[in-house]
């Protein structure tokens, strides 16, 4: 399976929130607290101004929506919340997600690859994200995606990976 990566459109928007709800839903209906700000709409404005921004990206295979992340060049206020004061080296991704009908088809590890090859010759050293402590699942997922856990602050794990920088 080799899968296209491009920035979303307007157009996107709507399929986009659809996987993003579809997900949180699932992952209460696992009784996983995650994403729950997401199911009710609370932040459907926010990820259609990310898609405007060109901060959203979609994975399509077949000319289908598979998986989405958002990758943000600065901190947001989450980011800041979270790893509090950085250096502007590192990019931050948020809300990499797949289908669920491509679950554990390496989809969310192809986006990561993808994030990898297509930033690594810029000026940032690290790809920085955060999830919910109580998701096992998804921290040792992380952790197995070469990622390094740097602690938890307010429940969410933070993880870090480095790019192997070819100058």
């Amino acid at each position: 399976m080799s899968i296209s990566i491009s920035l979303a459109t307007r157009e996107d928007s709507d399929q986009i929130i659809k996987l993003l709800k579809d997900t949180a839903n699932w992952l209460q209906e696992n009784n996983i607290d995650q994403w729950s700000y997401l199911r009710n709409g609370e932040e459907d404005n926010e990820l259609r101004l990310a898609i405007q921004q060109q901060k959203t990206y979609i994975a399509t295979y077949n000319d289908k929506l598979v998986g989405t992340f958002t990758l943000y060049d600065s901190p947001n206020d989450w980011d800041k919340y979270i790893w509090g004061t950085m250096p502007p080296d590192a990019l931050y991704l948020h809300r990499l997600a797949t289908v669920r009908d491509q679950q554990n088809k390496g989809v969310g590890r192809m986006m990561i690859d993808w994030i990898e090859r297509e930033y690594k010759r810029g000026d940032k050293k690290y790809i920085r994200l955060d999830c919910v402590s109580a998701n096992e699942a998804l921290n040792k997922y992380y952790r197995d995606a070469g990622f390094t856990f740097l602690g938890i602050h307010h429940d969410q794990c933070k993880y870090e990976k480095g790019f192997e920088h070819n100058d």
